[in-house]
């Protein structure tokens, strides 16, 4: 099919002669100190997005980006307030500077021409070669305009979180004397379970507990609020109030970066598409401006499915919950629109501890999205790593009716579970473990559907290099492509 009939038929290409002006931001009590954005965000502004080298972006008339028809590095982003409060980036190589793009020149054909900024200018580990640390911060410096703010302030910031890793900092507020700090999208201690972590002089504290979904596991474009009001704090996450507190000190933005941290472990990516930052503003107005960010990036707050998807680097890639994993690719590959993905996929987890963890990873994010009449796919794609250390495929089989009854226990609709891929650094015993496995979770009735991924027979070598890396474990591209070709139809049947 191709792609723009494709399009079409997903929902993402409206009919010509439909197209309609983007909306933009509503005048509310007090004007925003900063706006950058890659559509026209505020009425009357005729400057441009962002400098690139030796020309500007613009916008055209419908406050549509002026998109260049090939990927450009951005130098900076320009403020729409007119105070002159303009992003710019620090660093000196040309490769780490933001890339400005669009989904389908990053993921494919099957994704639309929507612009993105992506930070960093690197994809995430794609198992195509071991260059995955990163050694510098890459992303838009914030002015001082910024980050000299404290105390009592609504900041929103429009971006999709493409990866999560250890230690991988979006955006960083500290209070004014600098002894804490809360840090949006880190993942210090416990990968999988943080979203905001708060870090106090005497220790760390982690804020949602077992109320807040990890939002930086979601695929999707999020809006998010950071609302400092002095005397407490609140986060929202598109219509959702997701985290308040009336006992957190008030915070100061201090980070100063939208984008990576210079303690990364891994290369990761953020794809950005708007920032604003206010005064302090009445409930009623931090609404108004939520609601005008998700109709200007046509979010959709009430999906119909919501996919919980858990497993490790050995089953899902060795990004887990980045790009080139199949679960990410699988939506690219889907014929109708995408649902709601949660990743929770995390680098050396047994089944044995994804059931652990279940209370305070997948329970909270299948509950929040059933209370709201969401149809909740569970998929289970852990295991592997089990079985390598020396666990009976019997064992297996009873750890999974674990995960799946509390999944439906949880409110899940349907659960599904995979066969597993072939690694090798297996032992004999543990091959056959793996093999008896395979056959028997296909006729268990432990699962509601079980995709047969460990059998694709591309796969089944884990010496050949044009699928697998050399530590003989984790999948290259193509691998990962074809674990997605397999996984995408089963999407496309599960969901409203």
């Amino acid at each position: 099919m191709p792609a723009a009939a494709l399009l079409a038929r997903r929902g993402l290409l409206k009919p010509p002669g439909l197209n309609r002006a983007l909306r933009q931001l509503s005048a509310v009590s007090a004007p925003p100190t900063v706006a950058y954005g890659l559509t026209r965000m505020i009425a009357g502004y005729a400057g441009a997005a962002m400098p690139v080298a030796g020309a500007d972006v613009g916008f055209l008339s419908d406050n549509r980006l002026d998109l260049p028809a090939v990927d450009v590095r951005s130098r900076g982003w320009y403020d729409q307030t007119g105070k002159g409060g303009h992003a710019t980036v620090s660093n000196t190589a040309p490769s780490d500077f933001p890339t400005l793009t669009t989904l389908r020149r990053a993921f494919g054909a099957n994704w639309p021409d929507i612009p993105i900024a992506m930070c960093n200018g690197e994809w995430a580990y794609n198992g195509q070669d071991t260059t995955y640390y990163q050694d510098v911060s890459r992303g838009f410096t914030l002015p001082a305009s910024v980050t000299s703010n404290r105390g009592s302030f609504a900041c929103f910031l429009v971006f999709a979180p493409q990866n999560a890793l250890p230690n991988n900092s979006y955006l960083t507020l500290g209070n004014p004397t600098g002894t804490s700090r809360l840090v949006l999208l880190n993942q210090p201690a416990n990968p999988g379970v943080d979203v905001f972590h708060y870090a106090a002089a005497s220790g760390s504290t982690v804020l949602h507990a077992n109320a807040l979904p990890p939002m930086c596991l979601h695929t999707g474009l999020q809006v998010v609020a950071l609302i400092s009001r002095g005397s407490g704090f609140e986060v929202r996450i598109n219509d959702q109030v997701w985290y308040a507190s009336s006992a957190l000190e008030a915070l100061a933005l201090t980070g100063g970066l939208l984008g990576m941290s210079p303690s990364g472990t891994f290369r990761t990516k953020a794809d950005f598409r708007a920032f604003a930052l206010y005064p302090e503003l009445p409930a009623a107005d931090v609404d108004t401006i939520m609601a005008d960010l998700m109709a200007m990036h046509e979010i959709d707050t009430a999906p119909k499915t919501v996919i919980v998807y858990t497993g490790s680097s050995t089953q899902e890639g060795q990004g887990c919950k980045g790009n080139v994993t199949a679960a990410r690719l699988a939506l690219g590959k889907m014929l109708k629109p995408q649902p709601r993905l949660y990743n929770f996929g995390v680098a050396g987890r047994t089944l044995e501890f994804i059931n652990q963890q279940f209370a305070v990873e997948l329970r909270p994010v299948i509950q929040f999205w059933k209370a709201r009449g969401a149809r909740v796919i569970a998929w289970q794609g852990g295991g592997s790593n089990d079985i390598q250390q020396a666990a009976t495929s019997q064992a297996l089989l009873s750890r999974g009716q674990t995960f799946v009854n509390a999944a439906k226990a949880a409110g899940a609709d349907h659960v599904v579970g995979e066969t597993l891929f072939p690694r090798g650094d297996n032992s004999a015993s543990a091959n056959t473990q793996k093999d008896t496995f395979n056959g028997a979770i296909m006729t268990a009735g432990i699962y509601d559907t079980v995709v047969d991924t460990g059998r694709i027979p591309e796969l089944q070598d884990p010496t050949n290099t044009l699928y697998y890396v050399a530590d003989k474990i984790h999948r290259k591209n193509p691998g990962a492509e074809l674990h997605a070709a397999l996984m995408a139809p089963v999407f496309d049947q599960l969901i409203q």
